[in-house]
């Protein structure tokens, strides 16, 4: 089969540069993305790198074909991105566009498991999610050789954002006026279910991590 009936089948899915990787050849158009988005081993669409939200300082390491999409390992989390395929999962989503699935910041993972053909991943929840790769021996073994660097990095991370909102806290410059009755507003703090950074009491994303409050 030449490139451009391979192409062809692809339709609209144009791939981000050519390459052969595990006897799959994929034609792609590099032009459409940044450097920092032809990811290793495999390349992800660019329907599906517009739909990842990268969080602030986060930075993508690599991207693996997935039976649903892809999986995305960066210095924080991995993510999954997912295309609705069946109409269940089109009715649940609500659309065909590419959407992030679950993620798992990584200073709160356990080391994956392999089950079989998929990759067993549980978060702080102790929940697992399992995903299916072409190689999940390897996945896991970069995913585990990550973590501990991972770790360390989001130490200093949240310690930096946590000093920045310190000093972004508005303070008063002229005289309190004289007191009449005093007021007491007590705010309640609650940890961040995924990064465990204090944050206001129904607050629905975390000033910290960025992760939605669900």
């Amino acid at each position: 089969m030449g490139s451009d009936d391979l192409a062809e089948r692809l339709g609209s899915e144009r791939l981000c540069t050519a390459f052969v990787y595990r006897d799959r050849t994929h034609v792609a158009d590099s032009s459409e993305l940044a450097p920092d988005q032809r990811t290793q081993p495999d390349q992800w669409t660019v329907a599906a790198a517009a739909a990842f939200t990268p969080i602030e300082d986060e930075r993508v390491l690599s991207v693996w074909k997935a039976a649903a999409g892809f999986l995305v390992l960066t210095n924080f989390r991995v993510v999954t991105l997912w295309q609705p395929r069946t109409v269940l999962e089109l009715l649940r989503a609500g659309s065909k566009e590419w959407h992030e699935g679950p993620d798992f910041f990584l200073f709160q993972l356990a080391p994956p498991a392999v089950r079989g053909a998929y990759l067993e991943l549980t978060g702080a929840d102790a929940q697992s999610f399992r995903v299916r790769v072409a190689n999940p021996v390897e996945v896991a073994a970069t995913i585990s050789q990550e973590l501990p660097r991972a770790r360390a990095l989001w130490l200093e991370r949240r310690a930096r954002v946590q000093d920045r909102l310190r000093l972004t806290e508005p303070r008063s410059t002229s005289p309190p006026p004289p007191a009449v009755r005093e007021i007491v507003r007590v705010v309640v703090r609650v940890p961040c279910r995924y990064c465990g950074a204090l944050m206001d009491e129904g607050s629905t994303r975390c000033p910290t991590c960025g992760a939605a409050q669900r």
